[in-house]
């Protein structure tokens, strides 16, 4: 196995039943109203989400890195497809860097499903795509790819815990999408 990739690895090994149940509660994203609804659910927790992992201070060795934001982008879509806003109840700062990174992990991967979910979503009947957060996403895999040279070198990362917290991300993602996080 290359080396370079050991950790992006077992964090998709070890998060793939969350990733996956997260998917699979999605629906099929190409009929408008389960689309509306994933804009909704997103919104609720990347609005959390994305200050949960900017509170975090990125060691100095991180350099320039920030993650991909796209929560204003999601409620731009939101306002085209007419989608109301829903709330999420949990917030917290990350205790760790594994906290952290597990978050970072879910958000800036995201940027790998965005492509996909580009091809097949449709439009809304009044001509608005509601895909400005996808475009942004899509247009980010640089990012991913230096999140995950960061992931790859980062000393002493827990990587049970760096799991943990991805698997969290992925099904506090989910509940939102349920409208009951």
């Amino acid at each position: 196995m290359n080396e370079r990739k050991r950790r992006r690895d077992t964090l998709r090994r070890t998060t793939g039943a969350a990733h996956h149940s997260l998917e699979a509660g999605m629906g099929d994203l190409s009929d408008p109203g389960a689309y509306r609804n994933y804009v909704a659910g997103l919104l609720a927790f990347r609005a959390v989400a994305e200050p949960f992992v900017a509170a975090w201070r990125r060691p100095d060795r991180w350099g320039e890195w920030r993650p991909t934001r796209i929560a204003t982008d999601l409620a731009v879509d939101a306002i085209a497809l007419d989608v109301e806003p829903r709330m999420v109840r949990w917030s917290a700062e990350p205790r760790t860097a594994a906290e952290a990174i597990g978050f970072l992990y879910v958000l800036e991967g995201s940027a790998l499903g965005a492509r996909v979910l580009l091809r097949n979503v449709r439009p809304s009947p009044r001509g608005e795509s509601g895909q400005r957060h996808l475009r942004r996403q899509a247009g980010s895999l640089g990012n991913w790819r230096a999140f995950v040279e960061r992931l790859e070198s980062e000393p002493d990362l827990d990587l049970d815990e760096t799991a943990k917290s991805a698997s969290r991300a992925f099904e506090l993602a989910a509940q939102a999408m349920r409208g009951h996080a």
